[in-house]
Order: C-alpha cells, then structure tokens, then sequence
C-alpha cells in the first residue's frame, strides 16, 4: 500500500513539473529563444557580409540602428530585425538607382524580410525591395517608404 502511495506521489509530482513548464512557456513567461539568430548583425556592421557568409536557412538578426547599404540575397534565409517597431532597424540604400534589398536566383529559394524598415537614400530613384527569378519572398511587418515604384 506504501509503494502504491509513493509510486502516486511521484507520478503526481512529475504530472505537476510537466504542467507548470508548459505554463510557463506557453503564456510567454519564459525568455523566447535567442538561438533563433545564426548570425546577428549589429549597428556598423555589415549586413551584406552577414548574407554573403550566412548557411542555408540561416536567420540573420539585426540590432536596433540604421544600415546604409544595398543588399543582394540569393539564398534561403530570414532577416529579422530587433527592435519593438519596424522603424528601429532601417536599411537605407547606398547606391543611388539599385533596390535597398535585391532578392533573385535562377533556384528556388525562400526569403523572409521581417521587422525592419526599407528606405532609399534621399534624392535617390532605386526600389525598396526588387523580387527577382524562382524566390518566394515572405516580407512581414515591414515599413517601405521613400522609394519608387
């Protein structure tokens, strides 16, 4: 009868631990996982190194700040900016007359654009973000503004 009771007590307490885990992390209160970033680019740095050098399905995490630059991606990968709004993390075109974010391969490749702004250089008449050949391009909570059509 003992073994019964402590074989329960057990088993309860396990089914307790599991319960308040899945608490936890299903209502936020755990920290999200910062293992999502394979590469994470800060401000000064350079995003287009971070894409050129980044792995197959990588997901390149940008600091809150502004980069100056144009981008050329031709592999699957996420860019994911940082901050609470899309504005924190800006990516302005350097080159006058290229797109800020040229997506293109001749392959299938998947590209997910997300929590970042996308401006031209002021005076400028490049594109925000040019989708070019076989990619599928997911863009989410972007703000695109400042650039032509």
């Amino acid at each position: 009868m003992m073994r019964k009771r402590s074989a329960l007590r057990q088993a309860s307490l396990a089914l307790g631990i599991f319960a308040a885990v899945w608490l936890m992390l299903s209502s936020g209160f755990v920290a999200q996982d910062v293992s999502r970033c394979t590469i994470r680019v800060r401000s000064g740095e350079s995003i287009q190194a971070a894409v050129d050098q980044a792995p197959d399905n990588a997901v390149i995490c940008l600091s809150p700040g502004t980069y100056i630059e144009n981008l050329i991606i031709g592999k699957n990968l996420t860019l994911s900016g940082e901050g609470e709004e899309p504005t924190q993390v800006r990516v302005t075109g350097a080159a006058e007359g290229h797109p800020v974010i040229q997506v293109g391969s001749e392959q299938e490749i998947e590209v997910k654009i997300e929590n970042l702004a996308v401006s031209e250089a002021k005076g400028s008449s490049g594109d925000g973000i040019q989708i070019a050949g076989g990619v599928r391009v997911m863009i989410v909570n972007v703000c695109i503004s400042e650039n032509s059509w």
